[in-house]
């Protein structure tokens, strides 16, 4: 079982999530759920989704799926870059979600 943090009505509540051990399903669901923050326009909790579902991708050895997050993780950074924001705020970038 795993809590995930997930929006509702403006604030964020804690979510039980059954993943099954040994797939891939929770760092999909992180990197959707970053997905989605983002595109409410809050990419500081996308940021942190997309963190997370880093770490279950590397844990799990899928590389093809780490290295999609980290290109989510750079463009979110890299627009956060170029629009001049500061180191601890990040700017709203969309991106699709993966299934």
């Amino acid at each position: 079982m795993s809590h995930i943090l997930a929006q509702s009505d403006g604030g964020y509540k804690a979510l039980d999530v059954f993943v099954w051990p040994g797939s891939m399903a929770l760092a999909i669901l992180l990197h959707n759920l970053g997905t989605l923050a983002n595109d409410r326009g809050d990419p500081g909790r996308a940021d942190d989704y997309f963190e997370q579902a880093l770490g279950e991708a590397r844990q799990m050895g899928d590389r093809a799926q780490a290295s999609r997050i980290l290109a989510n993780l750079g463009a979110l950074h890299n627009r956060d870059h170029r629009a001049g924001a500061s180191p601890g705020g990040l700017a709203t970038a969309g991106f699709a979600p993966i299934f």
